[in-house]
């Protein structure tokens, strides 16, 4: 138990500079007594390391959000200035069939004055009309727009969008054990503070030669059990309060098999696990979707001039697939790895189910032990009880030495010692039974 304080009152010293100033005193940490459901509250509230958890879950969700705007168009826009130092190849080349165009067309005209094919001539020169030679500017303009809507990516959209829909459900999983775990430490740390309070000052009774030297001991086992609770609750370690009394000792309301399939369907590492098994599956569809086909919904707006939106713009649309013949067997080897960590996460789920069983059995068990262990301890108290009574009376009709009174209050206070050290003892299993459960707000009162 010593050990124990110490090392709780380092941890707190490490962490007093980082605590204080993360909080302001709590003003409802005035009202007494401190529940359990207070503290529980006040952790998840102010704990750093359950805000960490928290964050996960929303990083997944916006995460969620990008995959589904796979599914919506993209529109793209740019703009932009060319400067050449010389007229370029495609204007020149412009130009020229130009001047070709527009030399056919004047020899069919002064063909058509002469020839005897007029007609022929004629009807030739309308269909060459004179065309205007490109500019040859060397500063060009340039805007495009282009809309892109995806038709069909082999399952790749759907794949991406139930992964990270998995992923959410696998931060939640997280979450829901940091929470389980933070309740359950509040618990621990909540109860052994009181434990230590009630053990220690009654220790401190036993022997009245060495009282103030005792209670000094107690006084400073329980200052340092606070600071302990305050530490785990997150909130300032020179907080004050007064523990609620303890809940009474009651049987468990699952048996064994029941507890069990309790876990199994909240504990969050089953959860986890699931949805491991669930993004190793959407792994598996978007590696084979690069053995599928490609297809996309486009539309493109473009313009260029030497003049800034000076003409027609360019206008195109239409359907664009794509399929890769041949990778030298990339999605092959993809695929066949997706399926392993698919195995690999099927196992790791089957390991955390016998894990989960294993710990509820356990806990259950202890629970058991504990509870019977306070029965026991309760019936030492009362036959302690009237043992002082029965002693107190022989000594008042002087029958009895003061002594045997004596010891008989003695035996009282160890007897009440070791009560209230079963209550504590059955309030951590309790603590340790619900967190095995997956239930640990739900079992808080």
């Amino acid at each position: 138990m010593k050990r124990l304080m110490m090392w709780m009152v380092l941890c707190c010293s490490i962490l007093m500079l980082g605590s204080r100033g993360a909080l302001a005193a709590d003003q409802l940490l005035l009202e007494s007594p401190l529940t359990i459901e207070r503290a529980v509250e006040l952790a998840l509230n102010h704990s750093l390391r359950y805000q960490v958890a928290v964050k996960d879950v929303e990083i997944a969700r916006f995460k969620a959000e990008q995959a589904h705007t796979g599914y919506l168009p993209k529109i793209t826009f740019g703009a932009g200035v060319t400067v050449f130092n010389e007229v370029p190849d495609l204007v020149e080349i412009g130009r020229k069939l130009a001047a070709l165009n527009n030399g056919l067309a004047a020899w069919a005209q002064l063909m058509g004055q002469y020839s005897q094919d007029s007609q022929l001539y004629q009807l030739l020169a309308q269909q060459l009309k004179m065309a205007e030679p490109p500019d040859d500017g060397l500063t060009y303009y340039g805007v495009k727009l282009r809309l892109e809507q995806p038709l069909y990516t082999g399952g790749k959209l759907t794949a991406l969008n139930r992964q990270a829909l998995a992923n959410i459900d696998y931060a939640k999983a997280n979450l829901a054990a940091a929470e389980a775990n933070l309740i359950y430490e509040v618990k621990k740390a909540y109860y052994q503070a009181g434990m230590v309070a009630e053990l220690d000052v009654m220790r401190a009774e036993v022997k009245l030669a060495d009282l103030r030297q005792k209670k000094l001991a107690a006084d400073n086992g329980v200052q340092m059990a606070r600071s302990y609770l305050n530490f785990i609750m997150g909130i300032p370690l020179d907080s004050q309060y007064v523990l609620a009394p303890a809940e009474p000792v009651t049987a468990p309301k699952y048996d064994l098999a029941e507890s069990k399939q309790l876990a199994l369907k909240s504990r969050s590492e089953v959860l986890a696990a699931q949805a491991k098994v669930r993004l190793a599956k959407e792994g598996l569809a978007i590696a084979e979707s690069a053995r599928k086909p490609l297809v996309a919904l486009f539309a493109e707006g473009q313009h260029q001039s030497t003049e800034f939106l000076e003409g027609k713009p360019d206008l195109s649309f239409g359907i664009v697939a794509s399929f890769q013949l041949y990778d030298g067997g990339m999605a092959k080897h993809q695929a066949a790895e997706a399926q392993k960590v698919i195995e690999q996460a099927e196992l790791a789920e089957k390991l955390t189910v016998q894990a989960v069983e294993l710990e509820v059995e356990q806990a259950y068990t202890n629970l058991m032990n504990c509870r019977e262990a306070v029965v026991v301890a309760e019936k030492g108290l009362v036959q302690a009880e009237e043992t002082l009574r029965m002693a107190s009376l022989a000594y008042q009709a002087g029958l009895g030495s003061s002594l045997e009174r004596i010891d008989a209050d003695t035996g009282l206070t160890q007897a009440r010692n070791n009560y209230h050290q079963a209550v504590g003892n059955y309030q951590i299993a309790l603590a340790q039974y619900q967190k095995a459960l997956g239930i640990s707000k739900e079992g808080l009162k």
